[in-house]
């Protein structure tokens, strides 16, 4: 579900089409976790072998120590560099996560950052403002412990 909301409208058509195109195929049929897989895949037009390794059939949960620093370009927009630690899972895991921005006054941004392995570091798009915050898991669909730490 974390996967399929549109960050910029927050609908979850995607979403719930997903679930009635699946009730609607497997109405009064046992189904295996594979065809839930395959059904997911068709939605999202991506390999999801790695989340149904990690969130369903394993049991590892990740810790989370987020940092992030903008500094501002030429051209007044802000470059923001992006850093997570993830802890207590193996070191192929990986999740996209959705990221809150927030410019003050009401002014908000959302993306998703795909983290994975022990450090991931990244450049967010460039910002028009100075952001005043950035939330990790806003909206805790994403099962971690998170902590922000100074960069």
């Amino acid at each position: 579900r974390n996967l399929m909301i549109d960050l910029n409208t927050m609908k979850e058509d995607k979403f719930t089409g997903m679930m009635r195109d699946y009730y609607v195929t497997y109405r009064d049929s046992l189904v295996t976790t594979q065809q839930f897989r395959k059904m997911t895949e068709k939605h999202l037009g991506m390999d999801m072998g790695w989340f149904f390794d990690q969130w369903v059939y394993g049991t590892e949960i990740p810790s989370y120590k987020y940092c992030y620093v903008a500094n501002p370009t030429p051209d007044g927009k802000y470059r923001v560099t992006f850093k997570v630690k993830q802890n207590d899972v193996s070191e192929g895991f990986q999740m996209y996560v959705p990221l809150l921005i927030d410019f003050g006054e009401n002014r908000q941004a959302r993306l998703r950052v795909l983290v994975k392995g022990p450090l991931t570091e990244l450049e967010l798009p460039l910002m028009p403002l100075k952001p005043k915050d950035i939330e990790f898991n806003p909206y805790q669909s994403v099962l971690c412990r998170q902590d922000k730490e100074d960069f």
